[in-house]
């Protein structure tokens, strides 16, 4: 079934778990906004992929926004046609009603659970929960030291870039893609997840033009976003998206205006070149002489960010599969037929009221 939009309602960065449910379901924006309450496995995700399923029929075209740590869960649907949405309200997202009845509705799935088989294993559920925030915990810690060893290599860079240099370019650029007058959008397109770093194809779907940041991520990110310094002192809308281990920098906008998509890339020797309409080698803003004074050193802060990384990642798939544990536990005690029945009232309010 074709989808609207997909992006990420949250992200696990290298500064902790950041949760952007404010800004893209606000209340105030919204005529109405269901709010899922719940345990894992009670069928949060089943209800919101339905919705969007039934907004797809209808001919609207929903966002879906997925869950950071599991991709193959959703966060919440937005049917912006509508002014609508629904979304999981859970832990670690928290989100209570602020406009009780005028725009929030609750929907409690705990009414479904049969206590009696929970209870019977509540220490097994207790010792799992402790383990995955104890995995998850140690995910953050090493991928904050991964970070911490990206930072330093990027301000090593950093001294080595001729900013003038690079924000002339990114001004040209800026200027032959700007067009639609609003504000920046975050849009996450990319997670640190329990299967690993995953990417979503938002963009590329969009996109008619597609240039590529080649060379280096660090003066790549400066650039794209002096490109986007550039687009918003212009009041052009468009979407961008940030790295998860170095949350302050761009690696990607999206000019909705002119459909355009600026992307970092990699080496130019490693890219499909066929993918891009143009290229733009960043290393042309660094002074490699300068740069290659401090090889030794990026070596070793390139190495310690993959050991890092990799430590975090298993940690991540660890805690992934302790809550999926914790999700097995919980299929077995809810009473899906109820839930189903919320699931038919509930669309029947967004699509028929």
């Amino acid at each position: 079934m074709a989808y609207g939009k997909k992006y990420f309602a949250a992200a696990n960065t290298a500064d902790g778990f950041e949760s952007y449910f404010p800004d893209i379901f606000a209340p105030e924006k919204l005529s109405r906004l269901y709010i899922i309450k719940g345990g894992p496995g009670t069928g949060k995700s089943t209800m919101m992929k339905q919705v969007a399923d039934e907004a797809v029929k209808r001919g609207y075209a929903p966002e879906l926004y997925y869950c950071s740590s599991d991709p193959d869960s959703l966060d919440g649907v937005l049917i912006p046609e509508l002014s609508a949405a629904i979304v999981d309200g859970t832990a670690p997202h928290l989100t209570d009603p602020k406009y009780p009845g005028a725009v929030d509705v609750i929907l409690d799935f705990g009414a479904y659970f049969d206590r009696r088989k929970l209870r019977e294993r509540r220490e097994e559920i207790i010792s799992l929960c402790r383990k995955n925030s104890e995995q998850y915990k140690k995910a953050m810690a090493y991928y904050s030291h991964a970070a911490a060893a990206a930072r330093e290599a990027a301000e090593i860079c950093a001294a080595c870039v001729d900013f003038e240099k690079l924000s002339k370019t990114a001004k040209r650029t800026a200027d032959r893609i700007a067009y639609g007058a609003g504000a920046a959008k975050h849009r996450q397109i990319t997670a640190f997840s329990t299967r690993g770093a995953v990417r979503l194809d938002t963009f590329e779907r969009e996109a008619e033009k597609r240039i590529a940041v080649c060379e280096s991520r660090y003066e790549g990110a400066s650039f794209i976003g002096a490109v986007c310094a550039e687009l918003a002192l212009k009041g052009v809308s468009y979407e961008y998206n940030v790295m998860n281990v170095m949350p302050e920098r761009y690696d990607a906008v999206y000019v909705p205006g002119t459909k355009t998509l600026i992307e970092l890339a990699g080496k130019p020797d490693k890219i499909t070149k066929q993918k891009y309409d143009k290229m733009i080698n960043a290393g042309r803003f660094t002074d490699k002489k300068r740069l290659a004074e401090s090889k030794t050193k990026l070596g070793m802060l390139k190495k310690l960010e993959i050991s890092f990384y990799c430590e975090a990642a298993a940690a991540m798939r660890a805690a992934g599969e302790l809550h999926d544990k914790i999700e097995a536990i919980y299929k077995n005690a809810v009473d899906f037929d109820g839930v189903r029945e919320l699931m038919s009232r509930v669309i029947k309010e967004i699509f028929e009221d």
